[in-house]
């Protein structure tokens, strides 16, 4: 079966399952009113019996105290009534210290163990409602543990370290809003180009997630299963939208950057399917010069072609900033994003550092901008420096 297919319908699972958890959402304020009703009852049926065994023993009291005289009767009678109310509140109190032991052990983590009270309908009910609470627990440490492999194993797939070129400085991160993303990059080596020539891959799924966690792994493959005998970057990825289109049917679709830069020649050339151009900035400079070319994304048509794109003249001291939309994107509490200008400023400022340290600056810097408001996007970027 094709990767991407595994991808998409792995994808399409996740949704399912995404839409059954909003439902237990959703249900969740009606669940608390069910178990507030359920006390109240639960109350009254504790607290009906013992008024009215206070009522009858005082009667009895009165009755022997009164009428016969009987001190003796009279305090055996008090005496079987209070084992009486032992009694009746041991009966009635034994399911509710049962079930606060079994909520103790819960808050402990122990998970395996299901309580059943029958004294009353409402215990009933309780430890019904209690059971189904463990259950979703358990489900719910397995659908974590599941991610957190999902996230190592995703994490793996990213490149650990930049190759080294002559005259290029290079470093990359990537950083997902929930544990798993769709954002990818890597760095290629295609035998067309000349081992001095740093090639770099970037691209970005539509949506993030585990859903686009599965998809990006499927269009790794297909990139690395074909770079090596690529003739050119348009072919590359008119081979990548062939096969992505064929497995997906149209469903899914995903941008993506190839970039190759050699320092020798002072060149840059890319192909892009949609997604946004390399962003070049001068060491003085804190503009980014706009350069032109990209073509439609990978997964929409069949037919698509994709096009070459050079810049000349590269020149010492240049940075070459490759990015998913999520970076400049990122927004603080007041709505306002990043930007290009502000991340122009930064790079010019730490344009003297090395491609790592100013991949650090940007993360810093993103972190800081945004303070506590939540990751809404993934976020990945590729530094290219010019020795």
């Amino acid at each position: 079966m094709p990767h991407y297919v595994v991808g998409k319908r792995c994808a399409d699972w996740i949704q399912d399952e995404t839409g059954k958890e909003e439902q237990q959402v959703e249900a969740k304020p009606a669940l608390r009113l069910q178990s507030r009703a359920v006390i109240s009852r639960l109350s009254l049926r504790v607290a009906l019996p013992l008024l009215l065994s206070s009522i009858v023993l005082a009667c009895v009291i009165a009755f022997y105290v009164i009428e016969e005289k009987s001190p003796v009767m009279a305090t055996g009678v008090v005496l079987l009534a209070a084992l009486l109310g032992v009694l009746l509140a041991r009966y009635i109190s034994r399911p509710i210290t049962e079930l606060t032991e079994h909520l103790r052990r819960i808050g402990q983590g122990k998970l395996d163990e299901e309580i059943f009270l029958t004294e009353f309908p409402e215990f009933m009910r309780l430890s019904f409602a209690v059971n189904n609470m463990v259950e979703g627990l358990r489900e719910n440490l397995k659908l974590r543990g599941s991610l957190s492999m999902a996230m190592e194993v995703q994490q793996r797939l990213l490149p650990s370290e930049a190759p080294s070129y002559p005259g290029l400085d290079l470093a990359g991160r990537s950083y997902y809003c929930d544990e798993t993303g769709g954002d990818y990059y890597d760095f290629l080596k295609i035998n067309s180009f000349p081992n001095s020539t740093a090639v770099v891959a970037i691209g970005d799924v539509s949506g993030h997630g585990i859903a686009s966690a599965m998809v990006m792994a499927a269009a790794r493959v297909i990139l690395r299963s074909r770079c090596r005998d690529a003739t050119s970057l348009p072919e590359l990825l008119g081979h990548m939208n062939a096969q992505i289109v064929e497995d997906s049917g149209g469903g899914r679709y995903m941008t993506m950057l190839l970039v190759a830069v050699n320092a020798e020649r002072q060149e840059l050339i890319w192909a892009s399917a949609g997604h946004r151009e390399p962003l070049l900035l001068d060491a003085a400079s804190a503009e980014f010069v706009q350069l032109q070319g990209a073509d439609i994304p990978l997964g929409v048509a069949v037919d698509a072609e994709y096009q070459t794109h050079v810049h000349q003249g590269l020149r010492s001291g240049q940075l070459i900033l490759l990015a998913t939309d999520g970076l400049w994107e990122a927004a603080n509490s007041a709505g306002e994003p990043f930007g290009l200008a502000r991340l122009g400023a930064l790079m010019r400022d730490h344009g003297h550092q090395s491609a790592q340290e100013i991949c650090a600056a940007i993360a810093l810097n993103v972190l800081e901008f945004c303070g506590a408001t939540a990751q809404r996007d993934d976020i990945s970027f590729v530094v290219v420096k010019l020795t």
